[in-house]
C-alpha cells in the first residue's frame, strides 16, 4: 500500500475504519446502503446505533482549513466540534462513501468495540 503522508486533499483512514469499511463491502455485496441492514456482529463490532431508523457510525475527523461543517449535515451527519481541526461524529451509513468524499477531512477513526485478550489464570 502506498503511504499517504505528503498526499494533500485525500483522507487517510484509520485501521478501524478500513475494516469497517471491508466489512460493510462484504456484507452489502454491491447492493445500495439506501437499504442495508447490518448483521447483529457489524452492530456490535463497530457500535452502531439506530437513530431516527437509520444505522449510524460514530467517530472522530479531523480536518484542514477547507473543511465545511455544513457538508457534513447535508448527508444526515452531526458534528460536535472539539477543536477547530477535530470532531466527533456520527452519520448514518448509507452516507459513508459521501462522507470520504467531503474536502477538508483529512483522517477518520472511528469507534470501535476494544477487544480484550483473556488470558487462562488457573493456578495449581
Amino acid at each position: 500500500m502506498k503511504s499517504q503522508k505528503g498526499v494533500m486533499n485525500e483522507s487517510r483512514f484509520s485501521s478501524g475504519f478500513n475494516v469497517f469499511l471491508t466489512a460493510l463491502s462484504e456484507e452489502a455485496e454491491g447492493n445500495s446502503l439506501d437499504q442495508f441492514v447490518p448483521s447483529e456482529n457489524l452492530i456490535k463490532q463497530f457500535s452502531l446505533k439506530k437513530i431516527d431508523g437509520l444505522f449510524n457510525i460514530f467517530g472522530f475527523l479531523q480536518t484542514d482549513n477547507s473543511f465545511q461543517e455544513k457538508e457534513v449535515e447535508k448527508i444526515g451527519g452531526k458534528l460536535i466540534p472539539y477543536s477547530l481541526q477535530i470532531y466527533s461524529f456520527h452519520i448514518p451509513i448509507e452516507s459513508i462513501q459521501k462522507l470520504i468524499q467531503i474536502k477538508g477531512i483529512t483522517f477518520i477513526e472511528i469507534n470501535q468495540k476494544t477487544r480484550t485478550k483473556q488470558t487462562n489464570t488457573k493456578r495449581d
